[in-house]
């Protein structure tokens, strides 16, 4: 009886390891080689976050604008906070000035992963500019719906598409024939 419990302990701890998330850290102060799992080690842009974080990963973006340039493509789901003190680690909902701006001369973030999941938090996404989806393009496979994208507290402006439509956001589901 006490093997089989310890047993079972054992299995509990293994499978609550697996489940633990990790919170990336990006700054204007960071680096593209910096690991980013503290303010003082902080990546640089989102996108350099973005491709070593996993699913139900965090990334924490420090206030100040981020011209991340070429498009972002999301691989995993992923929460983005935008809008941090690095000294306090907290965000300022109520202050527009406080946001993590995001702005580029091409789409800012394209999300195309089936069975993902991109949550956006207190983030300014301006001055876009693409075909369609100037700021955040998501297309998704005929299985999947659009509501694989949550934004909250988040502002788009400015942002512009060329062939007249997706201003901000073009989300599209794939259709196979």
């Amino acid at each position: 009886l006490i093997m089989r419990f310890y047993s079972l302990l054992f299995g509990l701890m293994l499978s609550l390891g697996t489940m633990a998330q990790t919170t990336y850290y990006v700054s204007k102060n960071g680096s593209a080689t910096n690991d980013g799992l503290s303010w003082a080690t902080a990546k640089n842009f989102i996108k350099n976050a973005l491709t070593v974080a996993q699913d139900g990963d965090i990334i924490k973006v420090a206030k100040g604008t981020y011209a991340d340039g070429a498009i972002t493509t999301v691989t995993a789901s992923v929460t983005i906070k935008g809008g941090y003190d690095p000294e306090t680690d907290t965000q300022d909902y109520d202050n527009p000035s406080e946001l993590a701006r995001i702005g580029a001369n091409g789409r800012i973030m394209s999300f195309s992963t089936a069975g993902k999941t991109l949550t956006l938090e207190n983030l300014l996404f301006e001055s876009g500019k693409a075909d369609q989806g100037a700021a955040l393009q998501a297309i998704f496979p005929a299985e999947q719906s659009t509501d694989g994208i949550v934004i909250s507290r988040c502002r788009f402006s400015n942002n512009t598409s060329t062939s007249g439509f997706g201003g901000a956001i073009m989300a599209l589901s794939l259709i196979h024939i």
